[in-house]
């Protein structure tokens, strides 16, 4: 039976999309209890709740959190159902991007590069920061040998380096002037360690715009809650956005409210301001 059924629907014309890492997700990288609990009671009440996440497929299902939408995945570059493995939307990296690679490995020894694809996350080069990154994500990387890129079968979602601060800056002067040109990509920090890059149709806020369509339901009873740099289009499209408190100032200048940080419970607040009329 239908959780939904006879239960009064305060939320039926409300939509919640939340980052996860650093937002709906604390600082152990897991869903607490409180927050599971609110997630539970807005579906509950009729509201619609999805996720937008630079994770993979993989990585999201093991979290278990309850959800009526389609997920947005590898930073906006595709929807996808968990529970189905069902594709709705896809904007992958296009074929030529791939020799990308080639170029950093070759001008920045020590880099780390994962490619994300629907199979798995591939490690191309391992270093402390890519450590640090599957550790965080509970990732089981794939390795390749002799750092052979072009089997990797599929296509590719997204390419993350990470490196320290100091050099991923390096690495970001190198990519500005091949986005667009050499290479069809854009690229952004999620992290002060890791650098995305995807392709330049896609992103949180295109994937929030195609899910809008998708759901039917218009983009001003959407509410998108974010926390990075890869939040901000994402929060500034939505009918109300939301920074957690933890945000990046940018995120927290651009966003309608900002809420408690990502120890202190989000959903329960949103669901009390929800409540209450003050949001």
């Amino acid at each position: 039976m239908n959780s939904k059924m006879n239960t009064p629907q305060l939320f039926n014309e409300i939509c919640l999309i939340t980052d996860l890492d650093d937002t709906l997700l604390n600082s152990s990288h897991e869903i607490s209890r409180e927050n599971l609990e609110a997630i539970q009671e807005f579906i509950k009440l009729g509201g619609e709740f999805g996720i937008a996440t630079g994770r993979g497929a993989q990585s999201v299902k093991r979290l278990s959190i309850p959800s009526t939408l389609p997920a947005i995945l590898y930073n906006g570059s595709t929807i996808m159902d968990i529970s189905s493995g069902h594709i709705h939307w896809n904007r992958p990296l296009e074929a030529k991007d791939i020799f990308l690679v080639e170029e950093l490995l070759r001008y920045f020894p020590g880099i780390g590069i994962e490619v994300f694809t629907y199979d798995g996350i591939y490690l191309i080069t391992e270093n402390e920061e890519t450590n640090r990154h599957t550790t965080l994500e509970h990732i089981i990387p794939i390795p390749l040998k002799n750092n052979k890129y072009q089997t990797i079968p599929g296509a590719w979602q997204k390419i993350l380096i990470a490196w320290d601060v100091e050099h991923l800056k390096e690495v970001e002067a190198f990519l500005a002037p091949l986005s667009g040109t050499k290479y069809s990509i854009k690229f952004h920090r999620s992290y002060d360690f890791l650098v995305e890059i995807i392709h330049p149709g896609c992103g949180k806020e295109v994937a929030l715009r195609q899910l809008s369509r998708l759901i039917e339901i218009p983009m001003k009873q959407i509410i998108a809650v974010g926390d990075n740099q890869n939040d901000l289009s994402f929060i500034q499209c939505a009918g109300i956005g939301v920074a957690a408190g933890n945000a990046l100032p940018a995120v927290k200048e651009v966003a309608d409210y900002v809420a408690v940080d990502h120890d202190q419970h989000i959903m329960t607040e949103l669901l009390y301001l929800l409540k209450t009329s003050r949001l």
